[in-house]
């Protein structure tokens, strides 16, 4: 099964949807897609008839808390919310950036989360300690926590570095993804936590596909600053 999980750098605002981010979408050819930094409102409807065209009718997006970023989740075979609620923080942040959702016919979960981007140790440490322990608690879980998580297990003792270097100790596979940034800026911080039942076959970082360019300094050409990150699961389920 492949998930595509792309950062939409909208800054927590109702932004305009590029013009080709569903043929870009189309081109990697999703079984799931999760958007984050992602504002839902009335004129997404036809970013949401674009993607039914290309077989992701299901659709759920998470609830927009404090004028947080939202996260929405897209599949071919149907989804339903799943019962995992995100990090509590003060500024409603991490509940915003969070959606888990169930994928029945798939026998497994998916989490699309974005890590705020706090500025404060403080802040930090909360999201996180409340971010890890909610990833423990579903060990025993097939689900796969995916999106931008602002931290870089292979580089760097930030929180969030050493956090997921800590999950991968637990037996929790975080892949590190082929193709040298996630970000413009040169960072890897897209990432994927799967649980040790799944079997991560690949991870990749994806900046141009066909003659779309997903991410590029180039803010005019490019659909964003971040890039695909496309994560391929082995799944015993002929669903998809």
């Amino acid at each position: 099964m492949k998930i595509v999980a792309l950062n939409l750098n909208h800054k927590a605002s109702l932004r305009a949807i590029k013009p080709r981010l569903v043929e870009g979408i189309e081109k990697f050819h999703p079984d799931v897609l999760t958007l984050n930094e992602y504002v839902h409102g009335d004129t997404r409807a036809a970013l949401l008839d674009a993607m039914a065209h290309i077989g992701l009718i299901h659709v759920l997006f998470s609830e927009r808390l404090n004028e947080n970023n939202q996260v929405l989740i897209a599949s071919r075979t149907p989804l339903t919310i799943g019962d995992l609620l995100g990090p509590d923080t003060a500024d409603k942040g991490g509940e915003s950036n969070f959606l888990h959702v169930m994928l029945p016919h798939v026998g497994m979960e998916i989490v699309g989360v974005r890590a705020p981007a706090y500025k404060t140790s403080g802040e930090l440490r909360i999201y996180w300690q409340g971010l890890i322990e909610i990833v423990r608690s579903s060990k025993q879980r097939r689900i796969l926590f995916v999106g931008d998580l602002n931290a870089d297990p292979d580089r760097g003792r930030s929180v969030g570095a050493l956090a997921l270097t800590g999950l991968r100790s637990d037996g929790w596979t975080v892949p590190s993804p082929s193709g040298p940034w996630s970000h413009v800026s040169g960072s890897r911080i897209d990432h994927a936590i799967a649980a040790p039942s799944l079997s991560v076959e690949s991870a990749e970082y994806v900046t141009e596909i066909g003659s779309v360019s997903i991410a590029s300094k180039n803010k005019e050409s490019a659909i964003s600053d971040h890039a695909a990150l496309v994560v391929q699961v082995r799944t015993s389920v002929n669903a998809l």
